[in-house]
Parts: C-alpha cells; structure tokens; sequence
C-alpha cells in the first residue's frame, strides 16, 4: 500500500459542495454521466492554460516507490497522467475508469494550490482523521462528483443508480448509504393497540 499525502483538512459536506460547483461549472449539473474524458481533456484546459493531459504505456507509470499505477496527477506543471489502458476504460465509459479521472480531477482542484500539501508517513488507512488525507478528499469528491446527492435522491437502490450514472454498484452503495439514502429500513408497524390485548 502506497503512503498518502496529508493536506488540509475538509470535510465531506465542503467536499460535497466544490464537486457539485465544479460540475455546474463544466455544464454538468443535471446530467446523469457527466463526460469525464471531456472534463480532462478539453474542459479543464480552458481554466489552465499550462494543464497536460498524458496518456502513459501501463509500464511507464509508476508512482514514487516504482509502483504501476492506473493514473497520477502533478500540480508544477498542473497535469493529470493516464495509464493506456486505464484511459481505454475511461473512454469507454467503464465504471473505474470514470472514478479514477474523477479522482484525479479531485487531487487536481482540491489540492492544486494547498501549501499544507505534504507525504505522510502512514497510508490512508493509518491515518487517525481522515480529513487530513489527501486520498480520501479525491475519493469523496469523485463520489460527489459522479453522484451528487440531487441525482442520487431520484434513484431507488443502488443497482439503479450505477445504471443510470455508470459507476460501479459498490460506489453506488457507498454513496447511498453516505447520503443516509440506503439500506432503506422497513417501516416498523405501529403495533401499540395491542397493548390493551396483552394486559388481559
């Protein structure tokens, strides 16, 4: 497991709120699957004019410890590196390959210009707030990003939802349940009339 970064903290409603912000800003608010491949490679461009979109043999991209991994982002210059065939799903509108460029678009606009940006010496499961992880930030500013609470409130379950948004159905049920939208709990009958009966 890589090591995470420690930035500054945020919380999930502030998180929220900026995810839901950027994508109205790239004309996306209503839109169940918002085009990730455009964000990246022409939306994002026009707000940075020194913004790089790469795409990467598989086994030219690695992180710092010499480890492959799907997709990457730097901020001197601001760029956002893709594995080929990470990219090939993104095109194809696969599930991970729409949360990993939302990830990234995370990292990019959440932590592109945080001074407190630094390595930590722990993963992101060791570290005690997650507010602090710069990992957790991107991961739930795709969530929100990908599935905003207006567009998650108009689905029933979880299989629903990752049709109609395309993400994966665990990231549907992340979300879901993040929202307080899911498991949807059964109503309990209101059985108190039969208090009279059992005293008898």
């Amino acid at each position: 497991m890589s090591k995470d970064w420690i930035a500054s903290p945020r919380s999930a409603k502030s998180i929220s709120a900026l995810a839901v912000s950027w994508r109205d800003c790239f004309g996306f608010f209503h839109d169940y699957v918002p085009n990730m491949a455009g964000i990246l490679e022409n939306e994002i461009p026009k707000i940075r004019d020194d913004y790089e979109f790469l795409v990467v043999e598989d086994k030219n991209l690695v992180d710092d410890s010499g480890r492959q991994v799907r997709a990457s982002t730097s901020f001197n210059p601001p760029r956002i590196s893709f594995s080929a065939s990470e990219y090939r799903r993104l095109v194809n509108e696969q599930p991970s390959g729409r949360f990993t460029a939302a990830h990234e678009l995370g990292h990019l606009l959440l932590h592109g210009s945080d001074k407190n940006l630094h390595r930590s010496a722990a993963a992101l499961s060791q570290i005690s707030n997650k507010s602090f992880s710069a990992e957790w930030q991107a991961n739930e500013f795709a969530a929100a990003f990908l599935v905003p609470e207006h567009v998650a409130h108009q689905f029933s379950d979880p299989q629903e939802l990752a049709a109609n948004t395309r993400v994966s159905l665990r990231t549907a049920q992340i979300r879901l349940a993040a929202l307080g939208l899911w498991p949807k709990s059964k109503p309990t009958p209101d059985l108190s009339f039969l208090d009279g009966y059992r005293s008898r």
